[in-house]
């Protein structure tokens, strides 16, 4: 019962990560720490590389409309249902 909750919170979470990724200039600072072979907050930039891009590849997934139901997956998994039994 708490699974679609909890999930529209950690996809709200996942864009606000991703609008801050962007806005702190997460990629320039990736490339730097890339090409010095220095660690970015403790991880290697290699391992950023592949949460950007999972990420990204998440959200843009989430805004590919379903055909067989006519909606995207966002609009399908951030929408706020209502149990027919609580009516």
């Amino acid at each position: 019962r708490k699974i679609l909750p909890e999930l529209r919170s950690t996809l709200a979470t996942l864009n606000g990560m991703q609008q801050t990724w962007h806005l702190n200039g997460m990629p320039e600072l990736i490339a730097a720490a890339a090409k010095s072979g220095e660690l970015l907050a403790g991880h290697s930039a290699e391992d950023w590389v592949r949460w950007g891009t999972v990420l990204t590849a998440m959200q843009e997934w989430l805004q590919v409309p379903i055909e067989s139901i006519g909606a995207t997956p966002a609009q399908v998994l951030l929408k706020r249902y209502v149990s027919q039994e609580a009516k």
